[in-house]
């Protein structure tokens, strides 16, 4: 196995675990992620200890509730073997997509969470980003399936087919065509250079390639932050032979301009300036 592409699923994991716990409980508790001392290097199997100072206050954490901070921490993170509910089963499930739907969520939940809090811990975006990474060694050649396990039982698992799924479902999502309006964040002045847009949402880079707007650029019309475009969008993307995802926007026509200061004069009644 690349060493890279284990310490890069390790580190992924040990954020994960940290997201996952700072959305359940703030900072009411703590938790280390830790790697077994008799671990050897080259092991498939690597064991993992996720351990919390919570376990001091067993009378306030651990009794008087049908399941514990701590254990629905490990049980949610697929270490338990308890519940169905994990972030792997709901990744292998809606395929990498994030919950939208009611019917997205298992009906029996044996877990002492409520179901807004669980679509808010699975839809954040730092958890699906260290999610992604601590399954990312499924890229490599040779790797097939990640696990976890508790006392040797596997509990859940991720195989080279589910992540493969996952990706085209991701690109999927991604491949769009549409019109939309833009915030412009930072203008370019060459034509092989990418501007800086704000969709209300994200920001994100996209190159112009409509020849009546660069030539009106070229006789003089000008751009600032906050102007505004609706264009016609279009993104494409595609994953790298080592799993890498490339994402490129393009925008071939440019349908209507709407300068900042135009949109002020709107806003409070004014004459648009000439």
């Amino acid at each position: 196995m690349p060493m890279l592409a284990l310490s890069a699923g390790l580190r992924g994991q040990a954020l994960l675990i940290q997201r996952v716990k700072e959305l359940l409980y703030g900072d009411t508790i703590t938790v280390k992620v830790e790697i077994d001392h008799e671990f050897e290097a080259g092991s498939l199997i690597i064991p993992v200890h996720i351990l919390s100072d919570a376990i001091s206050a067993a009378g306030q954490l651990l009794t008087g509730e049908a399941t514990t901070a701590l254990v629905n921490l490990i049980t949610l993170l697929g270490f338990t073997g308890i519940s169905g509910v994990t972030i792997y089963n709901l990744f292998r499930r809606l395929r990498g997509r994030r919950i939208e739907r009611p019917e997205d969520i298992p009906k029996d939940l044996k877990i002492d969470i409520r179901v807004e809090l669980l679509v808010r811990i699975y839809n954040d975006a730092e958890v699906q980003v260290q999610l992604r990474k601590t399954i990312d060694p499924l890229h490599t050649d040779g790797i097939e399936e990640f696990h976890t396990r508790r006392q040797g039982m596997v509990i859940e698992r991720v195989s080279k087919m589910d992540l493969r799924a996952a990706d085209e479902a991701e690109l999927e999502d991604l491949t769009k065509n549409e019109e939309i309006d833009l915030d412009i964040e930072k203008a370019a002045w060459r034509r092989n250079l990418a501007w800086h847009f704000n969709d209300g949402r994200t920001s994100f880079d996209a190159r112009i390639d409509d020849e009546k707007f660069w030539k009106g650029i070229e006789q003089g019309e000008a751009f600032a932050d906050g102007d505004r475009l609706r264009v016609h969008l279009q993104t494409t993307a595609r994953r790298t032979h080592y799993g890498t995802l490339r994402v490129e926007r393009r925008i071939p026509t440019v349908i209507d301009i709407e300068h900042f200061r135009r949109r002020q004069a709107k806003l409070f009644g004014d004459e648009e300036p000439k």
